[in-house]
């Protein structure tokens, strides 16, 4: 759990789930198979930096044990989160404004059906807005991927 410098209360890394976000959901949108999620949360750009490339932080909100290399070509493991094991892939990293990352259900060796999760970190007022994309990817792009 990490001081908020922007509301001056505690802030914890759980507020990444968009239902138990305080300042609340300021926008959703499905369609073509892609999910959008807009946040804007109580705390500067930095902490939900951390709190989505730091384990032990990344834990609190996915539950389980999460080991994660946020670098290109890091790896992400999710063990005993939402009742099902999760692994995963770094595309890309712009830090602290960007992380894509591609994941799927499951040891390393079954990766299919993959999905790609895209977050964008902005700052505004005091706060910064959380915009989570996440869609599939066709089975033959995400094997060539991670070949």
């Amino acid at each position: 759990m990490v001081a908020s410098q922007c509301t001056g209360q505690r802030w914890k890394p759980q507020l990444l789930s968009c239902a138990s976000n305080p300042i609340g959901e300021v926008g959703e949108v499905i369609g073509e198979g892609r999910v959008t999620r807009e946040v804007l949360l109580p705390a500067r750009r930095p902490e939900v930096w951390a709190a989505l490339t730091q384990p032990d932080q990344l834990a609190e909100w996915l539950g389980g044990e999460v080991q994660f290399d946020a670098r290109p070509r890091g790896r992400l493991a999710v063990r005993g989160g939402a009742g099902a094991d999760r692994q995963g892939r770094v595309i890309a990293v712009n830090q602290p404004y960007r992380l894509v990352i591609e994941w799927w259900e499951g040891s390393a060796e079954e990766p299919p059906p993959v999905t790609r999760v895209e977050f964008v970190l902005q700052e505004e007022g005091g706060g910064t807005r959380l915009t989570v994309s996440e869609w599939p990817l066709e089975q033959t792009a995400c094997t060539e991927a991670l070949g």
